[in-house]
């Protein structure tokens, strides 16, 4: 069938919360998050960076401070 995949998508996002940065992931099949502590923004960038270039998350969602979207980073990627 045309347009009917059974591959999941994985994202991640970058934000801060209460004085902690944090980087979680999530799949988009699965209520599950699974999240990692930083002491700053760009610690938790590099993280959320390292497993988008390894191909553990299909997307990147980078937020500012005060929660709002700052940007995205997407590697995509031809599945066969």
């Amino acid at each position: 069938m045309i347009g009917v995949s059974n591959m999941s998508f994985t994202f991640g996002s970058v934000y801060k919360d209460k004085s902690s940065w944090w980087f979680t992931t999530q799949t988009d099949s699965s209520d599950l998050q699974l999240s990692s502590k930083f002491k700053n923004k760009k610690l938790a960038l590099a993280h959320g960076q390292k497993e988008l270039f390894n191909g553990r998350i299909d997307n990147l969602n980078i937020y500012m401070a005060n929660g709002s979207l700052d940007w995205n980073e997407a590697i995509y990627r031809r599945k066969s």
